[in-house]
């Protein structure tokens, strides 16, 4: 498989405090490469650093973040802009507090699309229309024209996933997109997901604390404690042979794992 984006001994601060530690890792194309590990492991620090995304207070210090042979820190704003979004989007946790609340979702998604690529407003509503219904949407009209505040939590999360894919971007990037939704949206969620492999091939990171999320998505794992990886491999060798101590009492605190 052809790698499509790399991490090679990458080291993450923020104010000079280290928060990721010689990290290197590369992204199969079409693969669903999963980041577990417990709260402040470094998880959402890794991916964001490849969106430019980590305030002022972060910096990647050390090591790069190869995406067709560029090196993505080493990138200007007006570069890295043209890449995020366009060809790597994102997921966020809480998909809702993305959006402007007195503005329709169609207007924001038609704004954001068209900072990528000339689109009329009419074939906008095409394509979103086209795409939110094979993510499931019966009434994709509808939710485009809504205000966001008109949405449950777990339809702010899908119509957020939707935004992403509008560009049909080649990575996507899941930052705990299900730790917020009840277990029916949860599946929801997680087979969306998936039919947007099958569909477009994209590849995806997704960080989760759920290890079951993770088995059901993952083709390859990495697990993270205090900024590092401990072990890395495919789903069905994390699951029934963890080498690691660490690894192996993440999956004895998950009681239905144990079952």
């Amino acid at each position: 498989m052809a790698e499509i984006l790399s991490y090679e001994q990458v080291d993450i601060c923020y104010n000079g405090v280290p928060a990721v530690k010689d990290v290197s890792f590369a992204l199969q194309k079409s693969e669903i490469l999963v980041i577990a590990g417990e709260s402040g492991s470094g998880k959402s620090t890794l991916i964001r650093a490849a969106m430019g995304l980590l305030g002022k207070q972060g910096q990647v210090t050390r090591g790069d973040i190869w995406y067709q042979g560029r090196n993505l820190p080493d990138l200007s704003r007006r570069e890295l802009r043209r890449i995020c979004g366009a060809k790597i989007g994102m997921i966020f946790q809480n998909a809702g507090a993305s959006f402007c609340p007195n503005r329709t979702v169609g207007k924001q998604l038609y704004e954001s699309l068209k900072a990528h690529e000339p689109i009329t407003k009419e074939a906008f509503y095409r394509k979103a229309e086209v795409q939110m219904k094979k993510l499931g949407f019966s009434d994709a009209k509808g939710i485009l024209d809504s205000y966001p505040f008109e949405l449950s939590g777990g339809m702010q999360q899908r119509v957020g996933i939707a935004a992403a894919m509008l560009p049909e971007p080649e990575i996507l990037l899941a930052d705990e997109p299900t730790s917020a939704l009840d277990v029916y949206i949860q599946k929801q969620v997680v087979e969306e997901l998936l039919m947007i492999r099958r569909e477009y091939g994209t590849s995806m990171i997704l960080v989760t604390h759920n290890l079951a999320v993770a088995r059901r998505m993952a083709d390859r794992m990495l697990i993270m404690k205090d900024g590092q990886i401990v072990e890395q491999g495919s789903v069905a060798q994390i699951f029934a042979h963890p080498a690691c101590a660490y690894t192996r009492q993440l999956l004895a605190a998950v009681p239905e794992l144990r079952r």
